[in-house]
């Protein structure tokens, strides 16, 4: 059976001239940080707990960011980089593959000051 082009999570990546650890410590349990030690302390790569693929997660995403303190609402608007990071893998099928944001969706993100990128990784068969 061929791999499939299917969609795998949002990474919400953030970039900044200070130490992001109070800002991501704001997010609290709802967020997973991917890169945990891998990282200098100003960049963070993290994950929202959702359900409903890349628009649950953008949701998720703005509406915590929405409920964060002043202090740490301050923090997250002085990020250099606030990027929601589409991420799929690519398949062999279905051809064609579309996945859709909605304007609603895309409207919470810009207000927020984030910015909308897609990562698609490329298929690799088990052996390779």
């Amino acid at each position: 059976m061929a791999q499939t082009t299917h969609y795998t999570n949002v990474d919400l990546v953030l970039k900044a001239n200070e130490d992001l650890s109070p800002l991501v410590a704001a997010f609290g349990k709802d967020v997973m940080v991917l890169n945990a030690g891998k990282m200098p302390a100003n960049e963070a790569i993290l994950e929202v707990h959702h359900e409903g693929g890349p628009e649950g997660a953008i949701i998720g995403f703005c509406d915590l960011v929405d409920s964060l303190s002043p202090d740490a609402s301050a923090l997250w608007k002085r990020c250099k980089e606030r990027t929601f990071d589409v991420g799929f893998v690519a398949g062999l099928e279905p051809w064609p593959f579309t996945s859709t944001i909605s304007p609603r969706t895309l409207a919470r993100a810009a207000q927020v000051g984030a910015t909308l990128a897609v990562s698609i990784y490329a298929y690799r068969s088990k052996g390779g």
